[in-house]
């Protein structure tokens, strides 16, 4: 898998994804030069969401999708506003990559 991001948001994702992907994807990450790299609001911001995410998910195993779910759907209060729809839908991602 290759991911790309923008250079400022590229160890966020990186992190993020590293949860998400267990040790059987072989991930490659790659930046994109943007503007905002330089700006210290960005990457002070880039870093308190980093620390968050970090904190949010600790002591899950990379690749364990239901507890990283119920995890997002407890503390993301983006997410948790209507559960089902992200268990619904992680429930066809699920059945599409079984075929």
């Amino acid at each position: 898998i290759l991911i790309i991001s923008y250079d400022y948001h590229i160890q966020r994702v990186s992190n993020i994804a590293k949860l998400v992907f267990d040790d059987s994807y072989s991930a490659d990450f790659e930046s994109v030069k943007s503007n905002l790299a330089n700006r210290r609001d960005i990457l002070e911001k880039e870093r308190e969401s980093e620390l968050l995410f970090l904190k949010t998910f600790e002591g899950i195993k990379a690749g364990d999708d239901s507890t990283l779910l119920e995890r997002l759907l407890e503390k993301n209060k983006i997410y948790n506003q209507d559960p089902e729809v992200f268990r619904n839908r992680l429930g066809q991602l699920r059945q599409r990559n079984l075929v």
